[in-house]
């Protein structure tokens, strides 16, 4: 059993957005395109939410809040990364008045739009091949999130 938002199940629901974020790009980049092209307009789309683990986003504002500014190697994640920062920053301020816990409002920063999906072109291009080979593994997985929803309901 997964955990809500442990990193396999987001990584798993990531997948499923790239895929669909580079249907978006193949028409923005029109024809003839390369794989590449089509692989780097998508890493430049916003995503429409944070595909980050709710253990390192909140790990990531705890250090921020505490005034360690965790420098990336990669800068497409410290765009993404910075991004989540900003975006609990906005939420702890609208929701000023109401004793939320940091973990909610971290949760609440997860769910807000992304600037970007977080990943480079080249991994993009692995994401969309596998996604293609093991469509049974997705499908398995969709399956699985529908009936947990409706024992839920």
């Amino acid at each position: 059993m997964r955990h809500k938002n442990s990193i396999s199940q987001v990584n798993l629901e990531r997948d499923k957005e790239i895929s669909l974020l580079y249907k978006t790009a193949q028409a923005l980049a029109g024809y003839p395109a390369t794989v590449e092209r089509v692989c780097q307009i998508t890493a430049n789309l916003p995503a429409s939410k944070f595909y980050i683990s709710d253990t390192y986003a909140l790990k990531y504002v705890k250090d921020r809040l505490n005034g360690k500014r965790r420098k990336f190697k990669h800068s497409r994640k410290q765009v993404l990364y910075d991004a989540l920062w900003n975006a609990f920053l906005s939420i702890r301020k609208k929701r000023g008045n109401e004793s939320l816990s940091i973990e909610r409002l971290v949760d609440m920063a997860l769910e807000t739009r992304a600037p970007i999906i977080g990943v480079s072109p080249s991994v993009i291009m692995n994401q969309i091949l596998r996604y293609r080979l093991n469509i049974r593994q997705y499908s398995q997985y969709n399956k699985r999130t529908t009936e947990d929803d409706a024992e839920n309901n």
